[in-house]
């Protein structure tokens, strides 16, 4: 676990079926799990990482398991990874970027066409000619949240964004930021539960980008309930 946080974040909680779910920071042991899932949850289509190549997502997670604010949260049912969330107490694109920066190049080089695309021509810019300080300000950002097909729709990405918000709150970050595909009516749904509201300055017509203020926000208590 790359953050240390004042309050475990450990917790059981009962599924629909009578199963038993767990969630937990994911340790280094669990990383060619966290890779699997995601690739089995995310497509070309989802997400610009998938396209860097998938040595690229093994070193995404090694730096969210690793780096200081960060953490990744497991979902396990028994033995079996159902679930995941990464993020960190600060914006973690050019962090991440620079810390994959051989594999993310690697990419690159495999689809040069990439480099073109006008949403990563400064992200781009960034890796290759500049030097990185860690960005002022005291945001929370949620990277990546994948629960396996078959164990979607039983509360588990409610219980992993509740976790996720907690460790925010426990870092005292005064916000919590993440963006979806504007398809992914699902994800957006569960965000506007928990309060993120949308910043259209942000938001494309591809992601739609959502902020939750914990200032004005009493989520450290418990689950939301299904509707």
């Amino acid at each position: 676990m790359g953050g240390s946080l004042p309050s475990p974040l450990k917790a059981y909680h009962p599924l629909p079926d009578g199963q038993e779910l767990c969630i937990a920071p994911a340790l280094p042991s669990e990383l060619p799990d966290l890779v699997a899932l995601h690739l089995a949850c995310f497509t070309r289509s989802d997400h610009f990482a998938i396209l860097l190549g998938e040595p690229f997502i093994w070193d995404a997670y090694r730096w969210f398991l690793s780096s200081p604010r960060t953490l990744v949260l497991s979902a396990r049912v028994r033995d079996r990874l159902v679930g995941l969330t990464a993020f960190s107490d600060h914006p973690y694109n050019i962090p991440m970027l620079r810390a994959g920066k051989g594999s993310a190049l690697l990419g690159l080089l495999r689809r040069p066409w990439l480099a073109f695309r006008p949403d990563w021509l400064g992200r781009l810019a960034v890796l290759l000619f500049s030097r990185w300080s860690r960005p002022v300000g005291n945001e929370g950002q949620i990277a990546f949240t994948c629960i396996a097909p078959e164990f979607r729709g039983r509360g588990i990405g409610r219980f992993l964004k509740q976790a996720s918000i907690q460790a925010c709150q426990d870092w005292k970050v005064v916000a919590v930021t993440t963006a979806v595909r504007r398809e992914n009516v699902a994800a957006k749904a569960l965000n506007k539960r928990f309060g993120f509201v949308e910043v259209e300055a942000k938001s494309s017509e591809r992601m739609v980008h959502l902020r939750l203020d914990l200032k004005a926000t009493g989520l450290a208590g418990e689950i939301l309930p299904d509707r």
